[in-house]
């Protein structure tokens, strides 16, 4: 079962920390119907290891699971780019198994 909790204060974060002026310049920079918030690569990481630091998966499965929930729901841009940092937490160092058809 993915971490919702996780997800959902990912979620937060990234929509409190959103920089609309920012958000449309990215728009139109990445020219994808998926939609931005402006939140800058380096502060979506910040946010993420905050998050996981905070409600750390249990297993290297939640993990994975958390990953895809929050890949094949992301509304945002920045939800996919916490999605792929969530891979580069320790609990995956080096599992092969995180990657799609290892």
């Amino acid at each position: 079962m993915a971490n919702a909790e996780l997800i959902a204060a990912i979620r937060s974060e990234l929509r409190a920390t959103a920089d609309p002026a920012r958000a449309a310049g990215a728009q139109a920079y990445m020219k994808s119907e998926m939609p931005s918030l402006g939140v800058r690569v380096p502060a979506v990481r910040r946010i993420v290891t905050a998050a996981a630091r905070e409600l750390p998966p249990t297993s290297l499965e939640e993990l994975m699971l958390t990953v895809l929930e929050l890949w094949r729901s992301a509304a945002w841009r920045e939800e996919r780019y916490a999605a792929i940092d969530l891979t580069g937490l320790r609990l995956a160092a080096g599992q092969l198994s995180m990657l799609p058809g290892v």
